[in-house]
């Protein structure tokens, strides 16, 4: 994360892209205000031991108020993520016809919605980014029948067949993709790691434990994003140590 940001500080543009996608994927992990206070501490900590004399308390400041900032950043683009969905008109190809029809698509942090009309009146699906499986891109060389040139198809787990939509513009065919995306590895980033850890606790026990409930995976959930910050902090100790090497 801190190579990505010294690498777009003269683009602020695709620095405060990068930070407002970061932001959402800690809001979906579950990360809190005091993870980041604490993960700004070791990371300064770290600094201090490692660059020594180096390490100035003009420096740190610095580094302080940098991070500082960034946390509020991080922080209030995953809350709008949260409570501000993406939404837009799109045609959606129906499956028993094959007809292209207008509906209303929004995605928050957890699943993408369809509706009926492009008014949100009525619900028709929902579709967890859980059961998203891949993301592909449609033109109208591969769906000839599209009213426009540009689209993308969700393949889904629990679905013979893909979902297909098809944007107005390549603009919102590339943002809306990238923004699925981003989504849907959080998503599925948290639900591999919880499977791991089931898998893991199966084999200690000689037992398989079924479903677990909804409490207890939110739980280990938490745990396992703690676990994220902690590794963290070590690759950041580890960049942090090759950099000074290579100063000297």
């Amino acid at each position: 994360m801190i190579i990505m940001i010294v690498q777009a500080l003269d683009n602020s543009e695709r620095l405060k892209e990068k930070m407002e996608t970061l932001g959402g994927r800690h809001e979906i992990y579950g990360v809190s205000g005091s993870d980041y206070i604490a993960f700004t501490n070791a990371l300064c900590d770290t600094m201090e031991i490692v660059l020594s004399k180096s390490f100035t308390p003009p420096v740190r400041d610095a580094w302080y108020k940098v991070m500082g900032d960034m946390a509020i950043f991080m922080q209030n683009a995953g809350k709008q993520a949260k409570l501000e969905p993406l939404k837009a008109v799109m045609h959606r190809k129906v499956k028993k016809d094959g007809e292209w029809r207008v509906s209303m698509i929004t995605a928050n942090l957890d699943a993408v919605y369809i509706y009926h009309d492009d008014k949100r009146q009525k619900l028709r699906t929902t579709i967890p980014f859980s059961e998203i499986t891949d993301i592909q891109y449609l033109d109208n060389n591969s769906v000839n029948t599209a009213p426009f040139l540009f689209g993308f198809a969700l393949e889904i787990s629990t679905r013979d067949s893909q979902v297909c939509f098809c944007c107005e513009t390549q603009e919102q065919q590339l943002h809306w993709i990238y923004e699925l995306n981003w989504r849907i590895q959080a998503v599925h980033r948290i639900w591999k790691e919880a499977e791991d850890t089931t898998e893991s606790n199966d084999a200690k026990t000689g037992r398989k434990t079924g479903k677990i409930k909804k409490k207890t995976e939110t739980k280990k959930i938490q745990k396992l994003t703690k676990n994220h910050l902690k590794f963290s902090f070590f690759i950041n100790l580890l960049l942090i140590s090759c950099m000074k090497l290579v100063l000297l």
